[in-house]
This record gives structure tokens, C-alpha cells and sequence, in this order.
């Protein structure tokens, strides 16, 4: 049996003993927990934890209602303008199909690096030829900006400087509450240049949805949890979490942590504006902060 713990309390609030296993996205399929659904997350920190004492997720619904107005005026205002040539769209969740939506991938990652491992440690990189004869790509030894902070810097900033105090508290409140989960996080942060300054660190990625309606997937890429702030007035587009089989019926302002890379999950049709800022690292930082992505041992590469 799943439970729910409020914060601050040891009260423990049943949810369901059992729930339909079925592979619909079928609304009827999936449990709305009698303590987690509607407006309870208003004011409110609710974690929701399996049998075994695991986190499934983790609500925060605290956020003031004049800084959830702040937000959704500045949201209307800055789409307005239609950045990029992005604009928002009011959907109605009677609309048929998959809606395609917009995401801004801001990250500081070191995916597809050029590996250093086995490689001559006395030769400098640039004189390094691949085995199948092509030249070493010496652009990606580094943790760099992702292709849409460099395309989209002017939207990246701006959107950092409407957005950041939210996010940063997020990621402060994510930070004390959870050290376990985001041990990897934290000890990663070193590694990546330019991070600094933003509202986000030492999370790496910030990513920001725009007329959000994703399918069902997990984020294996992901390193501990990620965390989702919803933006937009809207009706429905209820976070669904296969696994434990629970809908979130999250509104505008309310944010989400949990394990996206080990829960399968998607949202559901909505009606009105829904976007999401979605913040998390990638796993891959490990690599390079362990050895350098195998460079550390060559006599050329600081």
C-alpha cells in the first residue's frame, strides 16, 4: 500500500491497497489519492512514499498566491512577443491526437564527449587520429553549453531572469530535503565551468516546455531526481506516474520531485495554457568528474 506523508506530520494517509493494471492511459486506470488531488496541494509539502519507506514523489504547493499571479502574468507577457517565433496556445483537451509542443533544452552537459581512455598519454589531442582514421573532435573533451544556450541565448537569459528566484528556490528546498537522492548532484557541480551564476546550480539543465503534452517516457539520461514546475492556467494535464499508477493534479505554481529516470510518466490532455520548467542533471557529468572522460591521464590536458 502506498502512503502519503504530509510534512511536518506523522500522520500517514492511505491511498489505495491495489490499483488496475492495465497499459491504458485511461484516467480511470490510475488512482487520485483522496489526500493529493484537487487544490490540497495549495500550501501544502506532501511526500509520497511506497511500502518499503521509498520516495515516489514529492509535491510542493507552497508558492504565494501573488507570486503564482507574477508568474502567469509574466508567462502571457514574455510569449506574447512570440520569442524564437514560439507562441502559447490555448488547447482544449477534446482536441484528438498527440499535440506537438516546444522545448528549450538549456544544459551544461558532457554527453557525447570524446573519450580519452586508452589513448597515448605522452601525444597531444590534436596529433590523436581515431581508429577509423578521422581526426579526434577536440570541441567535445569539455562540459559545454548544449546547442540551444548557444542558439538561444537571448531566450535562455530571459527566461532565467523571469523564472530564476522560483527555480532557485526549488532547487534550495530540493537540496535540504532530499541529500540522499541528490548526492551525485551536488558533488558533480565542480566539474562545470560557467555554472555559477545560474539559478539552477548545481543542477546542469534547465528545460522549458512550451504547450506541453508529452507521451509516456522515462529520462534515463537523468542523475538523481528531477524536479517540475507547472506554469499556466489550465484545466486537466494531471502528471501521471505509471508505475504506483498515480495522477497528480498539479495547477499552475505547484512543482514535482521524483525519479524520472526509473518512473515512466507523461500528462495527460489538458485544456487552456500548460508549460513546464523542468530541472535536472545528467548522469554522463559522473564520468567526467571521475576521470575526465579518460583525458585526466594525458600530459597535454589540464
Amino acid at each position: 500500500m502506498t502512503q502519503a506523508y504530509l510534512t511536518g506530520s506523522s500522520e500517514g494517509i492511505a491511498v489505495y491497497d491495489a490499483y488496475p493494471e492495465s497499459d491504458s492511459g485511461d484516467e480511470k486506470n490510475y488512482i487520485h489519492p483522496p489526500a493529493v488531488v484537487g487544490n490540497v496541494f495549495q500550501k501544502r509539502e506532501i511526500k509520497i512514499k511506497d511500502a518499503n519507506d521509498k520516495l515516489i514523489c514529492y509535491t510542493n504547493g507552497t508558492l504565494s498566491d501573488s507570486n503564482r499571479e507574477r508568474l502567469q502574468t509574466a508567462l502571457v507577457a514574455y510569449f506574447s512577443r512570440e520569442p524564437a517565433g514560439i507562441k502559447l496556445i490555448s488547447r482544449k483537451a477534446t482536441e484528438g491526437g498527440t499535440n506537438p509542443f516546444t522545448t528549450f533544452h538549456f544544459s551544461m552537459w558532457s554527453r557525447y564527449s570524446t573519450s580519452g581512455k586508452d589513448a597515448p598519454s605522452d601525444v597531444h589531442p590534436y596529433h590523436l587520429r581515431a581508429a577509423i582514421g578521422t581526426k579526434t573532435n577536440t570541441s567535445q573533451f569539455f562540459v559545454r553549453p548544449s546547442s540551444d544556450i548557444q542558439d538561444f541565448s537571448k531566450e535562455y537569459k530571459e527566461l532565467c531572469d523571469i523564472f530564476g528566484d522560483v527555480l532557485h528556490l526549488m532547487v534550495f528546498i530540493a537540496l535540504a530535503e532530499f541529500t540522499e537522492e541528490l548526492k551525485d548532484v551536488v558533488t558533480n557541480v565542480d566539474i562545470f565551468p560557467l555554472n555559477d551564476s545560474s539559478p539552477i546550480s548545481p543542477f546542469t539543465s534547465f528545460v522549458f516546455n512550451i504547450n506541453v503534452e508529452t507521451g509516456a517516457h522515462r529520462d534515463d539520461g537523468d542523475c538523481g531526481l528531477c524536479l517540475i514546475l507547472v506554469l499556466g492556467h489550465h484545466t486537466g494535464g494531471e502528471l501521471c506516474l505509471y508505475e504506483p499508477r498515480i495522477m497528480l493534479n498539479l495547477v499552475h505554481g505547484d512543482w514535482v520531485a521524483f525519479d524520472s529516470k526509473s518512473i515512466t510518466h507523461f500528462n495527460m490532455k489538458y485544456s487552456g495554457i500548460c508549460c513546464s520548467a523542468v530541472i535536472h542533471s545528467d548522469k554522463t557529468g559522473i564520468a567526467h568528474q571521475k576521470d575526465g572522460n579518460g583525458w585526466d591521464g594525458n600530459n597535454y590536458v589540464l
